[in-house]
């Protein structure tokens, strides 16, 4: 899956993209908000239709991951999981948190 809305991609993680996320999550400053995944887990929620795991680019670069879980809820709720950036201070979180929304809207069709 690739979506692009206002500079922000967000596109399917790959397995090539396992030592970039496991890198974000153990950084010293997101790893005080979120517990570490092992690669395993993170590569099972790949190929797991309840799940989209997703990389966030910005200008062609990996700029963090987001995941979305419960995509098979019947109800059309899902849970935004995790968002993570690594650089802080300039926006990306911001313009992440709308396409992720607007990708929950017209794409995922959820609430």
């Amino acid at each position: 899956m690739n979506y692009n809305f206002e500079s922000i991609l967000l596109r399917s993680s790959l397995e090539t993209d396992l030592t970039f996320i496991c890198r974000l999550e153990g950084d010293i400053e997101n790893s005080r908000f979120i517990s570490a995944w092992s690669a395993e887990k993170h590569k099972a929620t790949f190929y797991n239709d309840d799940f989209c795991h997703l990389v966030v680019e910005s200008d062609g670069i990996a700029v963090g991951f987001v995941i979305l879980a419960g995509l098979k809820n019947p109800n059309k709720s899902i849970e935004f999981m995790r968002d993570v950036i690594n650089e802080k201070g300039n926006g990306l979180g911001h313009r992440t948190l709308q396409a992720v929304k607007a990708l929950s809207f017209t794409k995922l069709n959820v609430h």
